[in-house]
Formats: structure tokens, sequence, C-alpha cells
């Protein structure tokens, strides 16, 4: 009536190697099963359990183009303050207050060739379908409304196609629900996205460009110049130098309008480490020549020079010295990735928090924070000051639960019984972007916080920053979209009936996501897979367990675990803030110098004595307190002035102000005064609360922007919150 059994704790997963345990589990089982255990029936499962990166499906949005056919908007009755596209200047908008219900459509100087359905008795969410009996829209059209109490907007909008109408463009009491045309097609703007797939492995060695590149990656390889360069590009391409054996290097735009471009990560990167050159502003492409220097501790390693305007060849794979070509997204929209150029699925085990910071890239139109009240025991303070403007006054901890009082013009949702892990979304009232600053009290039995966030991405603004109780969560991005923390993965369960028999009622448990399916026959030899996607907030381990029977007698279970890591970005961008207190620069002169270091113009309050600065040399400037400090430059015996140099300290300047000046010449005040020595290379700064430095190793290394250790420590925390209050539910 009883017996032990020696269970063999061996994993298997497509995803990570076999993981053996030498500890052997005994159980103990009494009862009628014991002789269905003695003599078990040949119908264990086999369970395959992997996991993929997923790519999230975007609505096939389309643009319009051509000429406009038909056009769908939603009557939402607002304002012209909540109109959202100007159409660059051209959109024109008359009316002073919200309009009510019903609403009667007529439109203006159009020959009558507009037909509005529904034109009258049109209430608040209704559609409204316009066409044209011409078949196509003319240039601009007039439309005007007015409601029951007689209160009148008049729109006029370009509809020739020229300038933009997207999908959600909120045009004074209408939203863009849908449109027509003739060479963009039909476009139904609700129409839900597809659901995510696992991301495709990528393109083969080789895969052209298509037209001009807007964002590109390389890998860093840490090599010698290759002679001749595999790709020349009609002589373009150019490399000089060897960073063989460089590591921790840096990677600087030195390329015309630097202040266009964003290198990131910049620094520490090691063989294999891959960064990303996009541009800062706007949405036109790259630079058509890049220029790039690869400097470490030692100096500058290697120069490579490049095109990307698809002009000249440009192939995923194509080695330029230490930098290869790994992925590129061109003007077309295409995104092209190194692989092997199989079909998905793709087996991961890593997935990222959250792209590269700063998220705050174009005006923002929510908010999403997460409530932590003083978790991290931090209290009133702030993890990114914004240059002074995000900050956090009043209680320390204003306890659970919380409400929220949003200033003026913003709709905080929800405004009270706000729990710990808890959502709450900050919009404009009216719709439209959020103001510069975003201010709040939060208030709970401990008392009240006064909360302030620059929201106008002047100033950096990434996901998981913190200011007070509240951290960063989402935030939904004017011409970039949504964007949030979470690392979205796919997992997928393969479950095999490897017996002579039909197994029946096949259920799928997870440990961490609960029942994946149940109910499921298996014939023969069958095989079916289960796909459950699921938003990681900390790296977990999930146990997945495949259960079922043979006319009732219970199979063996089929077990497979995997572990998905979710890993933070790197540090987001610097911003200058007023002062600038210290200066690093690489002295690039042709010979070793003495330097003396003044606060203002020479015989002033000397701040430093440099001796025997050496070409590729690094020196550090602090105390700096006017705003154009001199450095008075003499040979190395000290007796022989060689010249001198100026520098300007003010942010404005685009000359000198963030990471993307980095390795810049730097002494003549930016407007090459020939009187002035320009051979110093800017490789770091300090300002009011940021560091800059181009070279970790070769200075003190910046302080991580927004995903610090405390958020690292905070993420599985929420998830675990998240959890339990699943289960709760």
């Amino acid at each position: 009536t009883k017996v032990e059994l020696d269970v063999d704790n061996t994993l298997e997963t497509n995803c990570a190697a076999g993981q053996s345990s030498a500890t052997v589990q005994k159980k103990s089982v009494s009862g009628p099963s014991v002789a269905i255990l003695i003599n078990p029936l040949e119908c264990s499962l086999e369970l395959d359990k992997t996991c993929c990166v997923t790519q999230p499906a975007l609505p096939e949005f389309g643009e319009c183009e051509g000429d406009l056919v038909k056009l769908e908007l939603e009557y939402t009755g607002d304002s012209c303050r909540a109109s959202s596209n100007d159409q660059g200047h051209a959109f024109k908008c008359y009316g002073r207050r919200r309009l009510g219900e019903p609403a009667h459509i007529d439109f203006k100087y159009d020959g009558g060739i507009y037909t509005a359905v529904p034109d009258n008795d049109v209430h608040k969410g209704d559609i409204v379908e316009i066409t044209s009996s011409t078949g196509t829209f003319n240039d601009w059209t007039k439309i005007k409304t007015r409601d029951a109490y007689h209160r009148r907007q008049l729109i006029k909008l370009d509809t020739s196609c020229d300038r933009a109408i997207q999908c959600d463009d909120h045009f004074g009491a209408y939203r863009v629900v849908g449109f027509e045309s003739t060479e963009g097609g039909v476009v139904d703007c609700d129409a839900p996205p597809p659901p995510p797939e696992c991301a495709p492995n990528g393109d083969p060695v080789g895969t052209p460009c298509d037209d001009y590149v807007v964002d590109i990656v390389f890998e860093y390889t840490g090599q010698a110049c290759q002679h001749p360069l595999p790709n020349p590009q009609g002589g373009y391409a150019d490399c000089s130098g060897d960073a063989t054996g460089a590591t921790d290097v840096g990677i600087v735009y030195t390329g015309p309008f630097r202040w266009w471009h964003r290198v990131s990560p910049a620094s520490g990167l090691d063989d294999g480490d891959r960064f990303r050159v996009s541009r800062r502003w706007g949405k036109g492409g790259l630079w058509p020549l890049q220029s790039y220097k690869i400097v470490d501790a030692g100096g500058v390693r290697q120069t490579v020079d490049l095109k990307v305007s698809c002009s000249k060849p440009l192939a995923l794979g194509d080695e330029f010295g230490s930098l290869k070509v790994v992925e590129f997204t061109t003007k077309s929209g295409n995104t092209f990735a190194l692989g092997d150029g199989d079909d998905p699925p793709f087996d991961s085990c890593e997935v990222p928090l959250a792209p590269p910071g700063p998220h705050c890239t174009s005006d923002l139109q929510e908010l999403t924070l997460v409530y932590i009240g003083d978790f991290l025991g931090e209290g009133c303070t702030v993890s990114n000051p914004q240059g002074g403007y995000g900050t956090c006054s009043g209680d320390a901890d204003p306890g659970d639960p919380v409400s929220v009082a949003a200033a003026s013009g913003l709709v905080a949702d929800p405004e009270d019984l706000i729990e710990f892990g808890d959502l709450v979304s900050i919009s404009a009232d009216g719709g439209g972007d959020l103001p510069g600053l975003v201010n709040l009290d939060v208030t709970g039995a401990g008392g009240t916080q006064s909360i302030q966030i620059k929201a106008s991405c002047w100033k950096p603004l990434s996901l998981g920053d913190r200011f007070g109780s509240f951290v960063v969560f989402g935030m939904d991005r004017e011409d970039d979209g949504p964007i949030s923390l979470g690392g979205n993965i796919q997992y997928q369960y393969t479950v095999t009936n490897p017996n002579d028999a039909t197994v029946e009622n096949v259920a799928v448990n997870d440990d961490q996501l609960g029942e994946i399916v149940s109910g499921v026959t298996l014939t023969p030899g069958e095989t079916q897979t289960f796909i459950e996607n699921a938003t990681l907030y900390g790296t977990t381990t999930n146990v997945a367990t495949a259960t079922g029977d043979v006319g009732g007698d219970v199979c063996d279970p089929g077990i497979d675990q995997v572990t998905v890591s979710v890993t933070a970005p790197p540090p987001g961008s610097f911003y200058c803030s007023e002062p600038i207190t210290e200066l690093t620069l690489i002295w690039n002169g042709a010979q070793t110098v003495d330097v003396k270091v003044w606060e203002g113009a020479v015989g002033g309050n000397r701040l430093h004595t440099f001796q025997n600065v050496a070409p590729g040399q690094a020196i550090e400037a602090t105390g700096l307190g006017a705003d154009y400090p001199t450095f008075e430059i003499f040979d190395e015996t000290g007796t022989v002035k060689l010249g001198e140099s100026s520098f300007d300290l003010w942010c404005n300047d685009k000359s000198m102000n963030g990471i993307e000046d980095c390795g810049k010449n730097n002494g003549n005040l930016k407007y090459d005064d020939p009187s002035l020595n320009n051979d110093w290379l800017l490789e770091g700064m300090v300002d009011t609360d940021e560091t800059l430095s181009c070279t970790p190793g070769l200075v003190p290394n910046p302080p991580a922007c927004g995903f610090g250790p405390e958020l690292m420590f905070l993420l599985p925390g929420l998830l675990w919150w998240h959890r339990r209050r699943l289960q709760k539910a």
C-alpha cells in the first residue's frame, strides 16, 4: 500500500542548456494510485517550452497618397484648441467654444460636390463619412458645424494629400478615424492591431539598402582597417588607424551637422557590443557622409567614413574597419537586421526593459506614472532633476492609498484610491499635447507631495525616472507613438503525444501565468503548440506542466522551464545645464606643452598649472566660473609661450553642449578666431546636475540616467505586486 519513487529532475529547453539537479526527490504515495504508479500507462507527454522576443505589429495606418476619396471623422465636439495637426500652418479653425449635440454639418464654397452622412442630428461618437460627387476631393475643404445652441465652428482642411492627414488627427470638433486615397488605399484607423509575433531571425549578409538611411546600428569589432575596404563605396568609404585590442572605447560622430546625430551608447564598448546612430531632431535621415572616431584611454585609435545615402552600395554585414553594419532603417520605412534570413520563430532568452533613452523625443500627449510611495526609502526626492525643473516638495511618504490633484488644464485618471503598483495617466483636458510643466499634488494619510515634471522634452525624461512617490511608466509621444516599461515576450508550449493511444483532457499550466490551455485531445504522435504573450518587468523563470489522461488514467506529466532575462537599456544622452563648472580636454597638438588655466583673462585668478602635457593626454580644469576661461600654452620648458585658447561655457553653444561634441576641436570660441589655439578635443564636462564622460576610464564615469540600481530593485517588486493582485482577482 505504500511505495517510494525516485523522480529525475532533469529539464531541457531549446532556449538554454539542460539543467540537471543532483538532488533526488523522493515522493511517498499510498492508496489505489499505487497500482497505477507501479505499472504506469505508456502515455507520458513531452513538453517543449520555448520563448521568443516579440515584435509588436503596428496597424497598417498608411498615409493619404494621391487624391483623397473618402474621409471618416468622429464627432467629438472639441474646440479648436484640441486640434493636433496644423498641416504646416495650413489648417485653420474658427470657433471659441466646444460644440454640443445634436449638430448639423454643411460645407462652404465646395461647389455642391461634398456629401456628409449623417449631416444632421449628429451626436458625440458618431462617425461622419464625407465623399465627393466628382470622386476625389478638392485641394481645400471647409466644413461648417453648428450645434443645437447655435454655436458654430468652421474648419479649413488641406485635402490634397500634400500635407499630412493621419489617423487620430484632431481637427477642431472631429477626429480622423479613417480615409481612402487613390494611391494609399483604404485606411481603418480603429482596426485592432494584429497580435504580436516572434521577431524574425533577420536578413542575410549582403542585403542592400533600398533608400536613404535614417537609422543605423553598428557592431564594434576592434580590428585594423581593411586594405582595400571590402566595400569602398566608389571612393567615399575610408578608414585609417588600428583599433586591434582596444576595449572600453567611445564612438564620436565627427561629420557635418553634429547636433543632428545621436550615438547611443557612445562609450564603454567592447568587441561585439552594438551602438545605434539616429537623428536627434525631426524625421529626416542621417547626413549622407558619416564620419566617426573610435577612441580609448590612449586617444584616437581609428577613424571611419562611409556613405549612407544609398546612392553608393551599402549592405548588411559591410565592414569599415572596426564598424560592422548589422541593422539599418531606410526612408521607405523598411528595417533590415543581420541574421540568417530564416523564418520565425526566433528563439531568445533576453528581452530589453525599454529601448535606450531619453524616451521623451517629441511632444507628449499622455504621461503614465506608477505609484510606489516611499518603497525605496528615497522620500520626496527625484532621480532626474531635469536641470532644476523636475522637483518634489512636501512629505516623504504620502501613504497608501492616495489621491492625485492635477494642475488646471490637466486630467489624472484615476484621481483617488491609488495604491502601490497602480498606474495613473496624465493628459491634457480636451486632448492635445501636455503643457511644458506637469504639476501634481499627491495626498494620503501621511501627507502631501507636490511634484513637478518637465514634459516638453526640452529636458531629459525617460521611462524609469522617479519623481517622489511616482515613477514614469509610459508616455504617448506625438511623433514616435506610445512607449512603456516592460519587456514583451512570447511563450510557446509544444506538447507531443509519443504514444500509440489518444491522450485526452490535455492541459498546460504555467506557474507564473496560470492555465494556458485545457480540454485538448492529442491523437497518437500528434503535436500542438500553444502561445501566450506576456510583459516582464524583471528576470523571470517560468515552469510549465502538461497533463492528460487515457481513458481516465493519468499520464506522466511533461515539464519544462525557461528563464528570460530582462535587461536595462544603456544610459540616456547628456543634456547640458548651466553653469558648466569643469572641462576635460585632450591636447591634440604636435608637441608636449605646459598649460596654465585662468578663470578669465590671463593674469587674473589662476586655477591650474599642468606640466608636460603630451599629445593625446587629457587634463581636467575644475572650478570654472567665468564665461570664457583662458588656457595659456607654453613649450615643455615653461618659458616660451606658444599661444592661448579660450572656451565658451554657454549651453546654447551648439558646438559644445553634448555627447555629439565629443572629440571636437575647441579653444577658438567657435568662430575660428585665428589668434587662438584650437588644438583641444572635448572629452567631458560637468554642469549643474550631470557629468559627461566621452571615454569611460579616461575620466570618471557619468551617472546612469533614469535606469539606476534603485529601478532594477523596484521592478521585480512591482512584478510581484501585479502577480499578487491577479491572484486575488
